[in-house]
């Protein structure tokens, strides 16, 4: 029963400093956790330039909705 208690406080341990490792059954159970999965809104404005919102555009505006992680680094890379 010992054996089992340490496990679980390790496993929790370990999941406290690494977040990205943990399942996203166990982030979105906990009662603290941020939603792990976040709503955007993608469309092209009249100058055809790209807007990416957490709101939706007006009506009629023809738009993407794109779920991210919260938790993962969404910025590209330069390629370095």
């Amino acid at each position: 029963m010992l054996l089992l208690l340490l496990g679980g406080v390790a496993m929790a341990g370990f999941w406290y400093y690494q977040p990205q490792q943990r399942p996203d059954w166990v982030t979105e159970s906990l009662p603290i956790a941020p939603k792990s999965k976040v709503a955007l809104y993608r469309w092209k404005d009249e100058r055809g330039e790209w807007v990416v919102s957490d709101q939706k555009p007006a009506d009629g505006v023809e738009f993407e909705r794109v779920e991210i992680r919260n938790d993962v680094n969404v910025m590209p890379s330069n390629g370095n």
